[in-house]
């Protein structure tokens, strides 16, 4: 089942409270008819364990654009979105570091994941997961693909009737990699797979307002996450441990470092049902309003978004309502909940 033709405008996490019943009673009827969700790369042949490098990631503040020119700063970017995982047992991912983007957001049980936007290069990512319905919100802002397990059938319809197009799970599509880690942490993607159309860059680019010191800042997610600025980037913790992350599989894994973090504050709902485990899906309203604060060069800007349509590019507005955009680098996008602001202190 897909979303009716104005679910773009309303937002696919709107659309689906609306029609909570009619979307449960579609997705068994697609389960009984046998929509099928299962990895391509268990029955592919050419699946297995790579041991080849990947490409070194550049400096945080060196990010390369699509056709390795020098910084992004093109107000079109051609990037392929990739579903990837954070539970304890997914880490070290493999690839993070070299995303463009990555948005953060809560899953069921309190955990989060990660929806991570690359340039095509010869690199394995993941570990590669399913969807969830706020990331039909999400995607279309940076790319126009994604890779992922799957999903429930109306989620996968919401990606659909958005024009994203899916890759990793079907049976005729590329097949995802297997490692040797525990399932279901084990599925990466290797990026050459795909070729992504360019799309509007939908994250305002730009410098940042008026600002305050800020050397470090805490997201009040289950597993609490905190970044310190180093004097050039943000390193990211998880519990207090360092969040490392390796560049390919077999190498050493270094700490995730970030040029910009924006905690973009939304409302939560109940997305309609539950997981295997019966715990009750969150989802986010991403599209409309809430609080924004924006982390650059040891320094925060504190305003607000806004986003009218699925199809709209975000606003940022700082205090006093002027825009303004993030600069050229890595940017990692914490999604939260209204009701948890995030802390940060000042620097000297």
């Amino acid at each position: 089942m897909t979303p009716p033709e104005d679910s773009s405008r309303l937002g696919f996490t709107v659309w689906l409270d609306r029609n909570a019943r009619v979307v449960a009673v579609v997705g068994i009827v697609a389960l009984l008819a046998g929509t099928g969700l299962a990895v391509a790369a268990a029955g592919s042949g050419g699946a297995g364990p790579s041991g080849e490098s990947g490409a070194p990631s550049s400096p945080v503040s060196e990010v390369p654009d699509p056709d390795g020119s020098g910084a992004v700063e093109s107000a079109e970017l051609a990037l392929v979105a990739v579903k990837i995982d954070n539970a304890p047992a997914a880490q070290p991912q493999i690839g993070l570091d070299s995303a463009r983007f990555v948005f953060e957001t809560p899953l069921e049980g309190g955990m989060t994941r990660f929806i991570a936007f690359f340039a095509p290069a010869p690199i394995l990512v993941g570990p590669v997961r399913s969807v969830r319905p706020v990331d039909a919100d999400l995607v279309g802002v940076l790319a126009g693909s994604l890779v992922s397990t799957g999903g429930r059938p109306f989620v996968l319809g919401a990606f659909e009737a958005a024009g994203i197009q899916m890759f990793g799970f079907q049976e005729f599509g590329p097949a995802l990699q297997l490692l040797d880690r525990p399932e279901p942490h084990h599925l990466f993607f290797r990026l050459s797979d795909t070729e992504p159309t360019p799309r509007p860059l939908g994250i305002p680019s730009g410098e940042l307002s008026d600002s305050r010191p800020a050397a470090s800042l805490s997201v009040p997610y289950l597993n609490p996450v905190k970044w310190e600025y180093d004097g050039a980037a943000y390193l990211r913790s998880e519990l207090g441990q360092p969040f490392l992350v390796a560049t390919a599989d077999g190498s050493d894994p270094t700490q995730y470092a970030a040029d910009t973090v924006v905690v973009m504050a939304t409302a939560e709902r109940r997305a309609g049902y539950q997981d295997a485990a019966g715990a009750e899906v969150p989802t986010f309203d991403v599209i409309g309003s809430g609080d924004l604060t924006v982390f650059h060069g040891g320094r925060v800007v504190a305003g607000d978004w806004s986003r009218a349509a699925q199809a709209d590019p975000y606003v940022f507005r700082d205090a006093a309502g002027a825009e303004f955009g993030v600069p050229p680098g890595r940017v990692f996008i914490h999604i939260v909940s209204r009701d948890s602001p995030v802390e940060y202190l000042p620097g000297e």
